[in-house]
């Protein structure tokens, strides 16, 4: 195991979230998320980088130029993430680090500003793409209650 390979493993340990080794120097986690549920991060370890990439949402549908505008507004104010678009027009929250860098306070520092970010912004991005009116709940369908409840 690589040198970044065993930081970013050991940092994960210790910070107790939900990961997965998905190959060498490639992780998966999965952060808690008001906005979301949930947000799934990628880790991808480079010769000299870690690159950080979230999926937010799909392209939106509608009012284009609205949600790239909020998120290149956005931009100016985050700190170590930016919002990126794939060739599908699918919208990302990316960051990257040196490796030198990777310890388990950046690491801790990385995945709570990508939390962050995406709460910040999911809920008018979504809403604006899309045209989901204001009383539309993005938090999907409701928990079923439990069987015997009620």
């Amino acid at each position: 195991m690589s040198d970044l390979a065993t930081r970013v493993h050991g940092a994960l340990t210790a910070l107790d979230v939900e990961f997965t080794v998905l190959g060498s120097g490639q992780w998966g986690v999965v952060l808690p998320s008001q906005a979301r549920g949930s947000l799934t991060v990628a880790l991808r370890g480079g010769e000299r980088t870690l690159h950080l990439t979230a999926f937010l949402m799909r392209a939106p549908d509608r009012h284009h130029e609205a949600v790239y505008a909020r998120m290149l507004t956005k931009n100016l104010t985050m700190y170590r993430w930016a919002f990126a678009l794939d060739e599908l027009g699918d919208v990302y929250l990316t960051a990257r680090v040196p490796e030198a860098a990777v310890d388990e306070a950046l690491m801790d520092e990385l995945l709570g500003l990508g939390v962050v970010y995406a709460d910040e912004v999911y809920d008018v991005l979504v809403r604006t793409g899309f045209d989901i009116p204001p009383g539309v709940s993005l938090s999907g369908p409701p928990t079923p209650p439990a069987p015997g409840a009620g």
